[in-house]
């Protein structure tokens, strides 16, 4: 194109092309193929090799925890850790062999973490063979692999290995995972040994094989197992074989020697001797260390019912009136023996009254303080052998009269509540001298207002609990927590 102007020349020179809209659209998605592609192999190629490596480290370095695990010490009492955790390993190393390496990855970082916690003493995340129920006084609890006793607390869970100690003046309950119930006496040490919750081993619709298994180093326990519920009690002198539903008596001595109390159920104690016997419904028995051997049966006498007062009763300080406590009478009884205490277990420095030759079947005593109370009774047989004691029951002593009480609600706080199973723990603290209720459930209530209940529930799930506080003028406090329940 040629154009003039103001005597000027202008040449321009101007080249179209033209495309058509899907041909350049085609065009730019083959561009962006060819990139990712590009992409992919670079990837790929810096990639190569990784699985296999990741797989031969991750071998390496539960192959290396393992060999620290079997030689850590006490590595006895973490065994079914270790095992599962070889298991574990060789499953690895086939899969490796066989160059299935993001397979054999997770079975070998699953047997390092398993490793990894026996050896750094923290298996803690395991489910665990029992937990610590209450406590009184001086108890103390030393961990698998750890040189020092700690303090145990409510809910402290316990595993395999791990030792429990009361002191003088102590006392603890303890709950295996299984539901066998252990009361730990003063001055004991017990060792925790594994808790098998399994299910059945026999015939379809057979009941689940649940036992647990503890070692008595010194002291007394005394254990209470359920339905379908086997537990087995060593000690250095005997083996003893609980049944289900049953309520034994287990005391070892400074000579360790065994003596097994069989208050309900059936017990079978076996020695190293290789003497073996079966006790039933109160029913005795002694082992002896040094010779091997069990002595002769002996009669335990039947324990007496508390009869009055009613649990719970209440009494009015001001009026300074006694309380009037009876028992029934056992024909076999040479004597009673006679217990008041501020502790719902029993130990010595909470014991107030110790009345070991009551003749009568009765007693009247004078207390001067306010608080909660706890009585029990046991038979003293004429060779002075010593029944179970009764189940306790409890008075209250409070400073005023209901007409006198303040009108106002109670005070209540409840603490989360701990849960095994089905088998449900709820503590928390209230006004002094108020009556709690836990899902209509009486609970005991020591002199400070702190109560505790251990409860069953029948459903799983999220579950509520209603705790009801009700003081002497009748007025009333509520608090409802929810606890998940797995069977």
């Amino acid at each position: 194109m040629t154009k003039k102007g103001g005597g000027k020349k202008f040449e321009v020179e101007l080249d179209f092309y033209y495309l058509r809209k899907e041909s350049f659209l085609r065009g730019l998605l083959v561009l962006l193929v060819v990139l990712a592609a590009a992409g992919i192999g670079i990837y790929a190629w810096k990639q190569r090799g990784l699985p296999e490596a990741q797989a031969q480290r991750m071998l390496s370095e539960a192959e290396a925890k393992l060999k620290c695990a079997r030689e850590t010490p006490g590595a006895s009492r973490h065994q079914a850790a270790i095992e599962s955790a070889s298991r574990k390993l060789a499953e690895s190393r086939i899969k490796f062999d066989r160059r299935l390496f993001d397979e054999a990855v997770p079975f070998a970082k699953e047997a390092l973490q398993l490793v990894v916690r026996v050896c750094e003493g923290t298996t803690r995340d395991l489910p665990q063979d029992a937990t610590v129920v209450d406590t009184a006084g001086k108890v103390e609890v030393q961990r698998a692999n750890k040189g020092f006793f700690e303090p145990a607390r409510q809910g402290m869970k316990l595993y395999e290995g791990d030792f429990v100690r009361t002191g003088t003046s102590g006392g603890a309950e303890i709950m295996a995972c299984d539901g066998t119930f252990f009361k730990v006496k003063t001055d004991s040490l017990l060792e925790i040994h594994k808790t098998n919750c399994g299910p059945p081993s026999g015939a379809e619709g057979q009941v689940p094989e649940h036992n647990s298994r503890v070692k008595i180093i010194t002291g007394t326990v005394d254990l209470d197992t359920g339905e379908g519920t086997q537990t087995r009690v060593d000690t250095d002198s005997a083996r003893t074989t609980v049944g289900q539903r049953s309520s034994v008596g287990v005391d070892v001595d400074a000579s360790k020697n065994t003596s097994i109390s069989t208050y309900k159920g059936r017990s079978t104690i076996r020695t190293g001797g290789g003497d073996e016997i079966t006790l039933s419904d109160r029913e005795g028995i002694t082992a002896s260390k040094e010779s091997g051997k069990l002595s002769a049966k002996v009669r335990i006498p039947e324990s007496p019912s508390p009869l009055q007062p009613e649990d719970n009763v209440q009494y009015d300080i001001q009026k300074r009136e006694p309380v009037s406590l009876r028992w029934s009478r056992v024909p076999e009884a040479a004597r009673y023996r006679l217990q008041i205490a501020r502790s719902r277990l029993f130990i010595p420095e909470s014991i107030i009254v110790d009345m070991p030759d009551r003749v009568r079947t009765d007693a009247s005593v004078s207390v001067r303080d306010e608080g909660s109370f706890f009585w029990r009774i046991a038979t003293i047989g004429k060779s002075s052998q010593q029944s179970e004691w009764s189940a306790y029951r409890r008075f209250k002593v409070q400073g005023a009269s209901a007409e006198r009480l303040d009108k106002k609600p109670p005070l209540l706080s409840v603490n989360r509540p701990q849960a095994i199973t089905n088998i449900v723990q709820v503590s928390g603290k209230t006004d002094p001298g108020c009556t709690v209720t836990v899902n209509g459930e009486q609970a005991e209530v020591d002199g400070a207002g702190n109560f505790k209940k251990i409860i069953s529930l029948k459903e799983e799930g999220l579950q509520p609990i209603l705790v009801k506080s009700t003081n002497g003028a009748g007025l009333t406090s509520e608090r409802v927590e929810k606890v998940m329940i797995q069977f």
